[in-house]
């Protein structure tokens, strides 16, 4: 019953995109196998666990000023399919290319 909980929560929270609650939940998932879990349950959830990955993000900057730099750390999820990874992209250079065109223009797909 606990695990169809936290099952239902990690959905929840991966189809609203909360990465940081979402690692959280398994984290603690994952403690709770270890404690009352077998070692199947126990190697089920450790393959669930995300890795977290330093990225940078240019700040937006005055004219004049040197660019500048923002390190954050996100998380990357195992059982989140490459493609879904690979939309994030294809969206943000969407995104980069309507900014480009003076926002005014409907993007291709």
């Amino acid at each position: 019953r606990a695990r169809e909980s936290l099952e239902k929560g990690v959905k929840h929270f991966k189809s609203e995109q909360r990465s940081d609650e979402r690692a959280m939940l398994l984290e603690h998932w994952l403690k709770l196998e270890r404690e009352h879990g077998d070692d199947d349950s126990v190697q089920a959830i450790v393959k669930r666990q995300p890795k977290r990955v330093k990225k940078r993000r240019k700040l937006p900057t005055e004219e004049g000023q040197q660019e500048q730099y923002e390190e954050y750390m996100e998380y990357v999820f195992p059982d989140d399919k490459p493609e879904q990874q690979n939309l994030k992209i294809l969206e943000m250079a969407h995104m980069w290319k309507k900014r480009k065109m003076g926002g005014g223009g409907a993007a291709a797909a």
